[in-house]
């Protein structure tokens, strides 16, 4: 049997390095073996898998080598880096959180603060796993002598899907006067795929919890298209990188043949947070139940903490400093898409 696996497999060099790790999970069955195993081990195996996936189909988009298997394993090193790391070398060294300790930087960049990856959504449900992943945020920041730079994406390709990312929790711990928060990513709407579909929710009209407040006559009232269009035009991403003259025609770059030739899903913070939905639904938690210094989750701007309260019931009003904004945020509670962090 394994013979004749291998004779398949050498059939298909032709595919690309995703489409050929598909084949051999697919012949091999290893990570559906994985995924039920059910073990911590296990799962972070079938992660490691999974980021692999990711590689390739990242190294197949941007490379149009023959010997696309060989140039892709030359590029997957598996030197570890520490072991031949050299202090006096000025350059930039990659590592993980957990191969830093003991080591000390002038420069520390600690990128990927997401909600899932730090803390890894493995620890989500467990407290004791959680506080180990506050520890080790913790042993990064302490890694810099001089300079440290705390960093989330909007987007990223996660298991060789794009899905918006959340700020972690853990920034709303941090000592914001002593932090100098800069957004990198103004600018004006996104679009990275043909089918302007997926977007028209986004894009067309104002969520349910934007509201514009008179100031002089402190009257609510939801935001108009034009009002929202200004409002989202300061906080949406700069538009992903793609081939010039693709980006003139409104066409994104081929995807690999590993993903059927279709563009890749792009899944929002919403569905993240709430499965199954991605529009704003009506607050379902009391909203006399939210409290000063609370820290709440909201599916676009991510972790905050409610810094002033007035009203009571359905015109309780919150306003909310969020880890991702730099000014704070006013919501009426009962119409907004705003959670306590721990229900």
């Amino acid at each position: 049997d394994f013979t004749r696996m291998i004779d398949r497999l050498s059939q298909q060099a032709h595919l690309s390095v995703a489409g050929l790790l598909n084949q051999l999970l697919d012949e091999t069955g290893y990570l559906v073996e994985l995924r039920a195993s059910g073990t911590p081990e296990d799962d972070e195996r079938a992660e490691n898998v999974e980021e692999l996936l990711t590689a390739a189909a990242e190294f197949d988009d941007a490379n149009e080598d023959p010997d696309a298997l060989g140039a892709f394993l030359d590029k997957a090193s598996l030197v570890n880096d520490i072991d031949a790391w050299d202090e006096q070398t000025d350059r930039v060294t990659l590592m993980t959180l957990h191969a830093a300790k003991g080591l000390e930087f002038p420069w520390v960049y600690i990128v990927g603060v997401e909600h899932g990856l730090l803390p890894h959504e493995r620890s989500l449900s467990n407290r004791n796993q959680e506080e180990e992943e506050r520890r080790l945020l913790f042993v990064g920041i302490t890694r810099a002598q001089l300079h440290l730079q705390l960093s989330y994406c909007r987007i990223r390709s996660r298991r060789g899907n794009l899905s918006h990312a959340i700020p972690s929790n853990f920034l709303m711990e941090l000592p914001r006067n002593e932090m100098e928060i800069k957004d990198l990513c103004t600018g004006p709407a996104f679009r990275t795929f043909n089918d302007d579909d997926e977007f028209d929710a986004f894009d067309s009209g104002p969520e349910d919890d934007v509201e514009v407040i008179d100031v002089r006559s402190g009257e609510r009232t939801p935001a108009t298209s034009s009002e929202y269009s200004q409002l989202v035009a300061t906080s949406e991403p700069n538009p992903l990188p793609q081939d010039a003259s693709d980006n003139a025609r409104g066409n994104p770059p081929p995807r690999s043949p590993a993903f059927g030739g279709s563009h890749l899903p792009l899944q929002t913070a919403a569905d993240m947070l709430s499965p199954g939905t991605s529009q704003a639904a009506p607050n379902t938690v009391n909203p006399d139940q939210f409290q000063v210094g609370m820290t709440v989750v909201h599916p676009t701007y991510g972790p905050g903490k409610i810094a002033t309260l007035s009203g009571n019931g359905k015109d309780r009003t919150a306003t909310i400093n969020f880890a991702a904004l730099p000014a704070p945020k006013s919501f009426i509670l009962s119409r907004s898409a705003i959670r306590p962090a721990r229900l």
